[in-house]
């Protein structure tokens, strides 16, 4: 696992939050969709991490994200958590593909829309308390 290319803010990409780790509970302890925000140095990823839950209400700091251009087994209901903003390695990084005609997996750089990485950034900042 691990990406050998430099995503850009808005790819879509699949983070193993458990390699090398011993999670405990809030954390996030599995591998889970990811929404790359910035590219702060060599071999470091800002992330907001996406799940199909969000909860009992939605906040300021969720986004629901539009998945139609998106792998088949992610285009359901799928929200932006942007209150859990991490800075992860590209080693925990992995890009999502599709099976051809003849099962062999064909990798595709997908991306959120313009809209939605807008609608992040707001919520990340909402999420730090530098904009409400």
């Amino acid at each position: 696992m691990g990406i050998f290319h430099n995503p850009k803010p808005g790819s879509l990409l699949r983070c193993d939050f458990t390699m090398h780790a011993n999670p405990r509970e809030p954390e996030i302890g599995k591998a889970r969709p990811i929404i790359v925000v910035s590219r702060p140095a060599n071999g470091l990823c800002i992330v907001v991490p996406l799940s199909t839950k969000i909860g009992h209400t939605v906040k300021p700091w969720h986004h629901e994200m539009d998945t139609s251009f998106w792998p088949k087994n992610l285009q359901n209901q799928c929200w932006a958590k942007c209150d859990l903003i991490l800075t992860v390695a590209d080693w925990r990084l992995d890009r999502y593909f599709q099976k051809d005609q003849y099962g062999k997996r064909k990798y595709k750089d997908f991306r959120a829309t313009e809209l939605d990485l807008l609608a992040i950034n707001q919520a990340v900042l909402t999420a730090l308390g530098i904009q409400t």
